[in-house]
This record gives structure tokens, C-alpha cells and sequence, in this order.
């Protein structure tokens, strides 16, 4: 997320040429991790036969198909602007890069201002701005929160009061 938020946050705002760095920054983390792992004893900590490309690729796959949905979610929701796929996907990449400061609770507030500012650019009002972030934050976390909890309540063989009663017992409550 945070190579496409470097490339996004550029594209959109071309006067901060140096959030770029955030695309360099994971090349020069995987280099560090290669230097350590071969001149160092660092390597003996890495588990062998885990096909950590195998399971790389996978989670590429899944998180493309993750983001296009979020972009396309935006896309539909904002079609009225007449805003192309492709500088939707630049607003949406730096709205979520905005949103994962670790600084409010699941970037409430952020993600709306980054909403605000990427948007106005196409012409979309700051209410739906901020409304459509609100929105597809609600229908992408509560939604699939609340089928959770059905789910456990209901179906599942752990009940709530089983987790709280080993709770309990490991704090030495009775």
C-alpha cells in the first residue's frame, strides 16, 4: 500500500516529488534483509522449505484483487464526477496511505480529510467526499464485523462466556 501511496501522493500532487521515497524504501529493506541474511547469522532464523514465494505470490494476487475492489467501490459510488478508474485508483491509494496513520482509531477522521483534498481535484464535493470515504469504510469494516459476530454468537462451538471463563481461570478467578 505504501509503494502505491509514494506514486499516488506524487501523481496527484506532483509539487511532493519526495513521498516517492516510500516506493524506494521497501527495495532498500529487502536488500538489508538479503545482505543480513547472507553475512550474517541472521539467516539461521529463517525457517527452511516455507515457499515463501509461493505464499508472496498468493498474497500479491489477493491484495490486488483487494485494492481493485476498494477503487472500484469509489469509482462507482463517485461515477456522477465522471471520474476515469485509473485517477480514481491515485485518489484511493493515497486516501488509504492517509488512513493507515496509526494515529486515530482505524484512521476515522484522516481518511476523511485525505478523501477531501484528493477529490476536490476532480471536481467532487467535500459532503460527498467525506461521505463516500464514511460510507465505503462502513460497508468494508462494520458489515463484515457484524456478520462476525452473528456468526460466532450463533453458529460457532466457542460461545463468549467460554472465552471469558478461561479468562478467568488463568487469572486465577473463579
Amino acid at each position: 500500500m505504501f509503494f502505491f501511496f509514494g506514486i499516488s501522493t506524487y501523481l496527484l500532487f506532483p509539487k511532493m516529488w519526495y513521498m516517492l521515497f516510500f516506493c524506494v524504501v521497501f527495495v532498500i529493506f529487502f536488500w538489508i534483509y538479503q545482505l543480513l541474511k547472507k553475512h550474517t547469522g541472521f539467516g539461521d532464523y529463517v525457517l527452511k522449505g516455507v515457499p515463501y514465494f509461493r505464499i508472496g505470490s498468493f498474497n500479491i494476487v489477493l491484495t490486488t484483487l483487494t485494492y481493485a475492489t476498494f477503487v472500484t467501490q469509489y469509482w462507482l459510488l463517485l461515477r456522477p464526477y465522471g471520474i476515469d478508474w485509473f485517477d480514481q485508483a491515485k485518489a484511493c491509494f493515497f486516501i488509504l496511505g492517509i488512513g493507515s496513520v496509526p494515529v486515530s482509531i482505524a484512521g476515522i477522521g484522516f481518511r476523511e480529510t485525505a478523501a477531501h483534498f484528493a477529490l476536490q481535484q476532480f471536481g467532487v464535493p467535500s459532503s460527498v467526499a467525506v461521505g463516500t470515504a464514511f460510507f465505503v469504510f462502513f460497508v468494508n469494516t462494520f458489515i463484515p464485523a457484524g456478520i462476525g459476530v452473528i456468526l460466532l454468537s450463533f453458529f460457532s462451538d466457542v460461545k463468549f462466556r467460554d472465552i471469558r471463563n478461561i479468562i478467568k481461570k488463568k487469572n486465577g478467578k473463579s
